[in-house]
């Protein structure tokens, strides 16, 4: 099991009211901070929607335990070691990953102690062993911490213009169409206001195969969505 939580957030959004407000044909206004807090929110869901990081942000992950070898893994490789796939590695979610900053631990005598750096290296997103090396025993429960960094950049032209037009196109649809997908009716002396739930993915907008984007933010959204092999 393992737990993800933002030690340092991202200094600057991937899309600026500045931005925004040209892609929405706006001049400055007393609104900024109401286009600021929709910028948030939709960076929020298509971040949680790909399951990346877009603008440099820290993160802490902290894991049960080490990672051990698969019980199944028979191929020693001769010449070239284990199979990196099914190495005892650590998967770190939020990717792109930029670094690994530590990996700490708590060991028996409730002392907390630090993995050597030479021990490991960064491959992609994820944190390998060094050929010979081991990740330490003896490590209490719950008190393996991974501080690491991700993100595309710390500018928002890092950012690939796909993943920035979807943090648009939810914003303006937010908008212009506040109101959309929700319906009214009057049943008796009662008015029921509810909200529509389309599914499908000839729909491409709905709640379910949309994780709450609109405008058709999902559809920009998807080709850099995280896939994950057999082996996280």
């Amino acid at each position: 099991m393992r737990r993800v939580s933002i030690v340092t957030p991202p200094a600057i959004e991937p899309v600026t009211v500045a931005d925004a407000r040209l892609a929405l044909g706006q001049s400055a206004g007393a609104d900024a901070p109401v286009l600021a807090l929709h910028l948030l929110a939709a960076r929020e869901l298509a971040e949680a929607f790909t399951g990346r990081a877009f603008i440099t942000t820290t993160f802490l992950m902290v894991l049960d335990e080490f990672p051990g070898m698969p019980a199944d893994v028979w191929w020693d490789g001769v010449r070239d070691g284990v199979l990196p796939e099914r190495q005892a590695s650590i998967m770190l979610p939020r990717p792109p990953v930029q670094s690994v900053t530590s990996i700490t631990y708590t060991d028996s005598a409730s002392v907390t102690q630090t993995v050597t750096a030479t021990d490991y290296y960064l491959a992609g997103d994820r944190v390998m062993l060094m050929p010979g090396r081991s990740w330490p025993a003896g490590a209490r429960r719950g008190t393996v911490s991974v501080t690491f960094v991700s993100g595309y950049g710390a500018s928002p032209d890092h950012v690939p213009a796909g993943i920035r037009a979807g943090i648009l196109a939810h914003v303006r649809d937010v908008i212009e169409r506040p109101n959309a997908g929700i319906s009214s009716e009057r049943i008796d002396n009662a008015s029921v206001t509810y909200g529509a739930i389309r599914t499908g993915a000839a729909a491409g907008t709905g709640i379910n195969e949309a994780g709450g984007l609109r405008g058709g933010a999902a559809a920009l959204l998807r080709p850099y969505c995280v896939l994950r092999s057999g082996f996280a």
